[in-house]
């Protein structure tokens, strides 16, 4: 099988592109520094085979789609009507990857996730299209050096020696799954799923859990305080044994 991944030198692009090569798949990466997303791809994509499409790409910073809305909106919305068309041209299968906090809409982030659903839903009803849909919570693990979410900024303050910075009063709640557990869930896609493990974590307790010494400041806008989760995939990783991996990983980048 011939897999285009969007987003492709992300953070979960990364160890997607690792997954697939250990399964004898063949991999052709697309990034924002590769052409625009929003405005097209280049000629020779057009002229390869492509069975499955796994849409990556986009705008995931809360703060930032708060900052810049239009940005946010702009592309995330843009690049999946294009790579919809992509899928439809070449007749293949598409595996979008949104938010557990898609329905919530408390950012612009949010809701151009929502959007893209519904984009997402009205190609498979219009043009009888093979789309998957699927939910991810906080994914964490290798390869998330330059991320700003919660794990990595703790576990960089854990190595560097500074407190970690916890926004609220730290007992929100989320549900953390290892990259390498989402890898295989995208690989074997069939349906809409949420890639939920039903472990709640509060941040007061990652904290705990990575060592960190922390302080504590004013809770961002859009930001969620509250989640819940039902176990909807049987994982392979604990959060104990993926955060002991990551946290060898970012010691030997470190």
């Amino acid at each position: 099988m011939t897999y285009l991944i969007t987003g492709h030198n992300g953070f979960i692009g990364t160890n997607l592109t690792n997954f697939l090569h250990s399964k004898c798949e063949e991999v052709i990466g697309l990034d924002y520094s590769d052409c625009d997303l929003c405005e097209g791809f280049p000629g020779l994509i057009w002229d390869l085979r492509i069975d499955v499409i796994i849409h990556l790409a986009a705008e995931t910073n809360v703060r930032d789609s708060i900052a810049y809305p239009v940005k946010t909106f702009l592309r995330n919305c843009e690049s999946t009507i294009n790579i919809l068309e992509l899928a439809r041209e070449k007749r293949a299968k598409l595996v979008f990857i949104s938010s557990c906090g898609a329905r919530y809409l408390s950012s612009p982030y949010a809701a151009s996730k929502s959007a893209g659903e519904g984009i997402c839903n009205a190609y498979r009803e219009s043009y009888n299209m093979d789309i998957v849909i699927l939910h991810l919570p906080n994914v964490y693990g290798p390869f998330s050096l330059h991320k700003t979410s919660v794990i990595p900024n703790f576990i960089k303050s854990k190595l560097k020696g500074y407190k970690a910075l916890i926004y609220g009063d730290g007992s929100q709640t989320r549900d953390f799954i290892y990259v390498k557990d989402v890898c295989k869930a995208i690989y074997n896609a069939e349906e809409d799923l949420k890639l939920t493990t039903g472990q709640l974590t509060s941040i007061n307790r990652l904290a705990k859990m990575i060592g960190c010494e922390v302080e504590y400041t004013g809770a961002i806008k859009g930001e969620l305080t509250k989640v819940t989760s039902i176990r909807n995939i049987i994982t392979d990783y604990s959060l104990e044994q993926g955060l002991s991996e990551t946290i060898e990983w970012f010691k030997e980048k470190l």
